[in-house]
This record gives structure tokens, C-alpha cells and sequence, in this order.
């Protein structure tokens, strides 16, 4: 059985494979902490790999989707539509991009970082 093609990408099996022989060249690394964080961050994704694996598999044998869509909870404005607000002087105590209430004494919105 050959190489999967790339259509069909790598196997979750093979990805934790590869987190593993990465883990075992980090020890190669000659600073010691960025040995230490290069076998933290593989560590941490092997764990990760692990856990969706465990979660897909009770998933599927519970017949249940893996994920569902979630719609947006609130549209946020355009550039264009808070450039349009803002020149309107229509903005008053709201964030002309999130609408989200503004205090006076900040240059910007505490919700989206959107500037004054």
C-alpha cells in the first residue's frame, strides 16, 4: 500500500508519528530553553492529537457529528460602513464598528480595539 495522496493528506496516526520523531530530534537542540519549549510545544500537540482521537472515536461510535456550524453571533461593521458612521457623527456612545456601549475617556473600544 503506497503514500496517501496528497488529496487525501496525512493520516492522524502519521501526524502523531511525526510529533513523536520531532520530539526525539528537539533533544538535539543546544539551548536549553528552546530545547525545553520546542518539547513543550510537540508535547502539548501529541496530547492534543491524542484527545481529538479519543473525542472523534466516542463521537463516532455514538453516531454523532463531529462538530456543528455555529452561526455568527453578531455581524461586526465594514470599514467602510464605521468610516460612513464616523463622518456622520452618528458614532455617540456606541463603537461605530461592534456597537458595543463606549466610554468617553478611552481613545478606543474596550469590545474590538476599533479607534475613535
Amino acid at each position: 500500500m503506497g503514500a496517501p495522496s496528497v488529496s487525501e493528506g496525512p493520516s492522524l496516526e502519521e501526524f502523531r508519528r511525526w510529533l513523536q520523531e520531532e520530539l526525539v530530534m528537539a533533544d538535539s537542540i543546544k539551548s536549553k530553553s528552546q530545547r525545553e519549549n520546542r518539547r513543550w510545544q510537540l508535547e502539548s500537540a501529541l496530547q492534543e492529537a491524542l484527545a481529538f482521537h479519543a473525542s472523534v472515536s466516542r463521537l463516532q461510535e455514538a453516531e454523532l457529528p463531529l462538530y456543528e456550524e455555529a452561526a455568527s453571533v453578531r455581524l461586526l461593521a465594514t470599514e467602510e460602513e464605521a468610516a460612513s458612521a464616523k463622518s456622520d457623527g452618528s458614532d455617540g456612545d456606541f463603537c461605530v464598528k461592534c456597537d458595543e456601549p463606549m466610554d468617553s475617556e478611552l481613545a478606543f473600544c474596550p469590545v474590538c480595539g476599533h479607534f475613535k
